[in-house]
């Protein structure tokens, strides 16, 4: 009868051990797992936001970058427009400089300058230079302008019949726009 009773005890234990670990494995998960997913859950939303928000910011970057380069890009060609412009230290320079491009090019000149009209930041006024001499050397002058640090825009250009006929001097009237600092 004691191996009865024994062999009761130790289902008795065997039950109240595999009730007491189910009870333990339930507690486990009610109170450890079951929290940790919920904490696992919201640490991966968190991590998805701060994804998406340093996506954002990248791109936010990459955009600021882009538009520095613009910038510079923007400046760059500002510099470059605005050299051409003439300051007041200048104004006999530009002068000198294009009757010295005639004179070179064997052309007789005649240079006048009109108002200086304020526009903006900057004037500008009407130039027409009267040069007389043979064809060719009037269209380099005309090349030559081009090439200057100035900024010259043509308006027009006029050729006549200039001197005796059977002379191959030409009048050429250069209308033109200059802009001032």
């Amino acid at each position: 009868m004691e191996s009865n009773k024994t062999k009761k005890l130790l289902i008795n234990k065997f039950l109240i051990f595999n009730i007491a670990a189910m009870v333990l494995i339930f507690c486990s998960m009610f109170f450890i797992i079951l929290p940790s997913t919920d904490k696992l859950t919201s640490i991966n939303a968190t991590v998805q936001a701060d994804q998406g928000e340093t996506e954002n910011k990248k791109s936010l970057i990459k955009q600021s970058d882009n538009l520095n380069i613009g910038i510079k890009d923007v400046e760059t060609k500002l510099n470059e427009f605005t050299s051409g412009f003439i300051s007041k230290a200048d104004e006999v320079d530009f002068i000198y400089t294009l009757e010295n491009l005639g004179n070179k090019l064997n052309l007789k000149n005649n240079l006048s300058i009109g108002e200086k009209k304020p526009i903006a930041t900057f004037q500008q006024s009407d130039i027409q230079i009267v040069l007389q001499g043979k064809y060719i050397d009037e269209v380099a002058y005309l090349s030559e302008i081009k090439k200057l640090k100035y900024q010259i825009t043509v308006n027009s250009v006029n050729f006549t019949q200039g001197g005796a006929s059977g002379s191959d001097s030409v009048n050429m009237t250069v209308f033109a726009t200059v802009f001032w600092q």
